[in-house]
């Protein structure tokens, strides 16, 4: 076991070091919020337990994550890689050790049938969720605004999930850093 402990902010430094910049922090789901979010090359929600942090949670968490996301990853330092154990086998595994190198200990399965249409809409903003819409209808819904939601909801639930979750995870772009 190592005497160096890792805070949340060591992994997120590390784990964008290793994935690159540009992704989104504390995004919501459902009722959790995933620590971090990468668009490309494929959409993976990535949970953090530090050294300072329990597993007590975890199932949880990674339910309401996979309603949003199609691969879900858990970081793990290697004093808590011990967590792993107890995980389905489509959430993938990161480890970080004490000199903040990365490792896929086991890749995330990308799983699509997992993800509520309902839930993953209502991670984005109304500003957004117009555009997902306006990607599939060309009117944008002629109703009050307290029926907006609603209306689109119900037309958009109708889609296939992978064109749906794709056209979603393309308008959430447009909330990383530096996008042109």
């Amino acid at each position: 076991m190592s005497t160096v402990e890792l805070y949340d902010s060591d992994m997120r430094a590390a784990l964008a070091d290793f994935f690159g910049p540009e992704n989104l922090q504390e995004f919501r789901c459902h009722t959790s919020r995933i620590d971090m979010v990468w668009l490309n090359p494929q959409p993976m929600g990535v949970e953090i337990k530090s050294d300072k942090d329990t597993s007590r949670r975890l199932a949880k968490q990674l339910s309401n994550y996979s309603k949003v996301f199609p691969a879900v990853y858990v970081t793990l330092t290697r004093n808590n890689l011990h967590y792993s154990k107890a995980l389905n086998q489509r959430y993938g595994v990161i480890a970080v050790d004490e000199k903040c190198s990365v490792d896929i200990v086991r890749p995330a399965h990308c799983v699509y049938d997992t993800i509520d249409p309902a839930i993953l809409m209502d991670s984005l903003r109304i500003g957004e969720l117009l555009k997902v819409h306006a990607h599939f209808f060309c009117q944008q819904p002629n109703v009050p605004n307290t029926m907006l939601r609603q209306t689109i909801y119900r037309a958009l639930c109708l889609l296939d999930i992978r064109e749906l979750s794709t056209e979603c995870y393309t308008v959430l772009e447009n909330r990383l850093p530096d996008h042109v």
